[in-house]
């Protein structure tokens, strides 16, 4: 969703909040590391 619009859902989903901003995506989030080994012969 777009940062600066308000996010939640209707009935079950979403987080159940409708906080608008980028605090309220930080509070929600968890932040991780993604590596990949690319193998170009495999490309």
């Amino acid at each position: 969703s777009e940062p600066h619009m308000p996010f939640g859902g209707r009935k079950q989903s979403g987080n159940g909040s409708r906080e608008p901003g980028t605090e309220a995506l930080n509070i929600y989030s968890e932040l991780k590391d993604v590596y990949i080994n690319i193998d170009p012969t495999q490309v």
